[in-house]
């Protein structure tokens, strides 16, 4: 196993290789919390802080902070330690350049009932103004 500081220069470092060659060419490169260690929404900021390009970004995903699966081997197996969805979107949505949301399972008003759709659509989109409407 990596450690965090070690997986931290080798993202950092090939992000900011990969975006520079894509300015060039007015490419966006955006980077989804996806499961492991892209789902810490603090360690993944801090890897978007440090970029600091603009064509670098994040692609926020409501469903996806599970950092660890009871066997790793397998996408479907139970999540045993997920990132706060809340407190990560708070984290990815200031280097957001889309958002994926997911939907899992509806309650008999048609409401979302494993994540709080509106607590997520207050948080603020930080390169846009925020428009309670959309």
């Amino acid at each position: 196993m990596f450690s965090l500081a070690f997986s931290f220069f080798n993202l950092f470092s090939s992000l900011t290789q990969l975006c520079l060659i894509a300015k060039k060419d007015k490419i966006n490169i955006i980077v989804e919390n996806h499961g492991g260690l892209s789902s810490n929404a603090k360690f993944l900021s801090s890897v978007m802080k440090n970029v600091n390009l603009d064509n670098c970004g994040t692609l926020p995903d409501f469903g996806n902070f599970c950092i660890e699966k009871i066997d790793p081997e397998n996408y479907f197996s139970r999540c045993i330690n997920e990132y706060d969805k809340y407190q990560g979107m708070r984290e990815l949505m200031p280097y957001a350049k889309a958002v994926s949301a997911k939907s899992y399972d509806f309650d008999s008003n048609g409401e979302e009932s494993t994540i709080d759709f509106k607590k997520i659509q207050g948080v603020q989109w930080a390169p846009y103004p925020h428009d309670p409407a959309c």
